[in-house]
């Protein structure tokens, strides 16, 4: 998936959305669903692009 063109704000938005559906798919015991699988795919990809962009704007934090 690519995210490059999301700003900012609807990434944040994004990854925390997924991280919701992804508990609520949890506690539903749905973690064998193979959306839930494309779903953690989804929110690993948010992370790490914000990352680096945070990584970018700030470089002095670089790591954290």
């Amino acid at each position: 998936m690519n995210l490059e063109f999301v700003n900012d704000k609807q990434l944040h938005e994004m990854e925390r959305l997924v991280s919701e559906l992804l508990v609520l798919m949890k506690k539903a015991k749905l973690t064998d669903d193979p959306l839930y699988a494309n779903l953690q795919s989804v929110k690993e990809t948010a992370e790490s692009l914000r990352r680096e962009r945070f990584d970018e704007d700030y470089p002095r934090y670089k790591g954290y």
